[in-house]
């Protein structure tokens, strides 16, 4: 069987071109992608931000340079390190770090560390979804069996790739739908409908906080979830690489062998490039989806573990930094929501935020005007599955924050 993933264009340009129908926007259950059309690949942007556009459409926090990343308490790079070596020494003791700071100290063989949240998404996909359903690769001799399953529980708006991973695995998906306009929060009512329904137990998925909307889900709701899951016979995979911007929010790691927590350095440490994230979870599971990493990435740079386990022991510091700029710029985004007529302000914790549009234009097409007329980036809702919104990231500098806004209402001063 030809997999066949639809693109990512949110990574390349965060825009879709207009014209082309993101698969974010298909209702209710969706079967695999042969069924599904494609849309045209975008045009690749080879850096980002591209040179001379104002940027509200990325989701992490402004990054440090690596003279920041030290006066922070950083050790940095030894001179002595051999950047031929292929065996990655610190690689035992980032997991132990990991594990530790999700809850499961002494439990490094629950950790997976990935070449960034991505893979490891993709991985899990591959390792409960690919094997049998869709003949994908079995696994070797000895190796514990995990489970397969034939049906994905998705909450919805969600985050692309989340969507477009099991729909290139060909698994249908069944939407549990967050809405943005009476807060987002995942419902135990509307996960009990779809556990119930025909097809199996499922994979559910969703993401703390919540992208797009920065909505957080309380300890006991997320502990809730996690219960029903594993009564459906299900698994709970949480993507929880915004979790530590909100204090007291519960990792999953912690609530039992079905619950599957992703997460990354990439969002809220500064150290995005690093490229390094990781999967907890039950020893079996994390040790197939290794068999199947050494036919992705093999092994993580070893520079960028040793960077990232240095980050993680400074890990407290990293985030309140993050905290900071959140609780500087989004009263600011928000006010500036509250005096435009055409946005609607929607509660955010995060450095993103789901932020309602009325405009002639609609959301797309003004997402697209505003990029190729002012040179302002920013994420229309229809990536998401939601028209009528954009996704507005504000973890930039805070003394850059104004300039940004600025442009953006002079902008829709001239669009209107």
């Amino acid at each position: 069987m030809a997999l066949r993933f639809p693109d990512f264009s949110l990574l390349h340009q965060f825009i879709p071109k207009e014209g082309s129908a993101p698969l974010a926007g298909t209702t209710g259950e969706m079967g695999g992608s042969e069924h599904m059309p494609l849309p045209p690949a975008p045009e690749l942007v080879s850096a980002w931000p591209p040179e001379g556009k104002v940027d509200l459409a990325l989701s992490n926090v402004t990054g440090l340079t690596y003279r920041e990343f030290r006066e922070l308490g950083a050790e940095g790079m030894p001179d002595d390190l051999n950047l031929g070596d292929p065996c990655l020494k610190i690689t035992p003791t980032l997991r132990e770090l990991v594990a530790a700071r999700h809850g499961r100290p002494g439990e490094p063989e629950r950790v997976l560390l990935t070449s960034g949240a991505s893979e490891a998404n993709f991985l899990i996909m591959a390792t409960l979804l690919g094997d049998p359903i869709n003949g994908g690769p079995g696994p070797s001799e000895g190796s514990t069996p995990v489970p397969s399953f034939s049906r994905i529980i998705l909450e919805d708006p969600t985050y692309p790739p989340l969507l477009n991973l099991p729909l290139g695995f060909g698994v249908p998906v069944h939407k549990w739908e967050r809405d943005p306009a009476t807060g987002s929060q995942a419902t135990t009512e509307g996960l009990r409908e779809l556990l119930e329904a025909k097809g199996g137990p499922a994979l559910v998925v969703m993401t703390n906080l919540h992208n797009p909307s920065g909505t957080p889900t309380p300890p006991a709701q997320i502990g809730t979830l996690a219960e029903m899951v594993g009564d459906s016979g299900g698994l709970f995979m949480v993507d929880e690489i915004f979790r530590e911007l909100e204090p007291g929010l519960e990792t999953v790691a912690t609530l039992g062998d079905h619950c599957l927590s992703v997460g990354s350095i990439s969002k809220i440490y500064g150290v995005s490039n690093l490229r390094v994230g990781w999967i907890i979870g039950k020893p079996s599971l994390i040790q197939r989806a290794k068999e199947l990493k050494e036919h992705v990435t093999a092994v993580n740079a070893a520079p960028c573990e040793l960077l990232t386990y240095q980050a993680l022991t400074i890990g407290d510091r990293l985030v309140q930094r993050a905290r900071d700029i959140k609780k500087a710029n989004r009263p600011r985004v928000e006010a500036f929501c509250q005096d435009r007529p055409e946005l609607t302000w929607h509660p955010s914790a995060g450095l993103i935020a789901f932020i309602g549009v009325d405009h002639p234009l609609g959301s797309l097409g003004l997402a697209n005007r505003l990029r190729d007329e002012h040179s302002i980036l920013i994420s229309a809702g229809d990536h998401f599955g939601w028209p009528g919104y954009l996704r507005i990231g504000y973890g930039c500098p805070p003394d850059d924050l104004e300039g940004r806004l600025e442009a953006l209402g002079l902008a829709l001063d001239h669009l209107t």
